[in-house]
């Protein structure tokens, strides 16, 4: 296994740098990757190539002046390689299942990132948009539902179309519960795939 972490100019700060490497370690008997790259970016983005995982950093995004929430974040991306690599899945429902691990990990910072997050949303211009306001209270449902209430407050308060909160309701209800079976996950899918459906075909 090779873990390497680069940047254009410079080295890469080590409150990145050491998280990184702490849950690749953590996690490394349990992924199927030769290479691990660390890389600062424009874009947070995870991809995987083969046997290479690459992730991307944006560290100006805003939510990295909170330095604890760094190491959740970068949990969340290396348990984002290892759900890849398990099962294919809607980019909303992988955050939801990544964020989830990660937040039993880290459930106080976990909550922070969450927070950052939403408050970086101003507006809400799609139902892209909307569902990644909403994924946040969403993760944490079943683990902490005084928090996950104040997120959902939180983010019903930007602005969208009244539209969206009723056709993502079957999701939402399909979604926020434990997704301890495969059953469950299922349902979930086809909750999404109907609502994207159900969306365009409405717009």
């Amino acid at each position: 296994m090779k873990i390497i972490a680069k940047i254009a100019e410079g080295k890469i700060p080590k409150q990145f740098l050491e998280p990184f490497y702490y849950h690749v370690a953590m996690f490394g008997p349990l992924l199927k990757t030769d290479n691990f790259l660390l890389e600062f970016s424009d874009r947070n983005e995870t991809t995987i190539e083969e046997r290479e995982a690459r992730v991307k950093i944006n560290p100006n995004d805003s939510i990295f002046q909170d330095k604890d929430i760094i190491a959740p974040f970068i949990c969340q991306e290396i348990v984002r390689i290892k759900t890849k690599q398990q099962i294919e899945l809607p980019r909303t429902i992988e955050d939801i299942v990544c964020g989830r691990e990660t937040a039993k990990i880290y459930p106080k910072e976990y909550f922070q990132l969450c927070y950052l997050e939403i408050l970086k949303r101003k507006k809400v211009k799609s139902l892209e948009d909307f569902l990644k306001i909403n994924k946040h209270w969403i993760i944490l449902h079943p683990l902490d539902s005084y928090n996950s209430e104040f997120l959902k407050t939180l983010a019903m308060k930007i602005n969208h179309q009244k539209k969206m909160d009723v056709l993502s309701a079957p999701f939402f209800t399909a979604i926020k519960n434990v997704l301890s079976s495969n059953e469950k996950l299922n349902k979930a899918v086809e909750a999404y795939e109907n609502l994207m459906s159900d969306y365009y075909a409405s717009s």
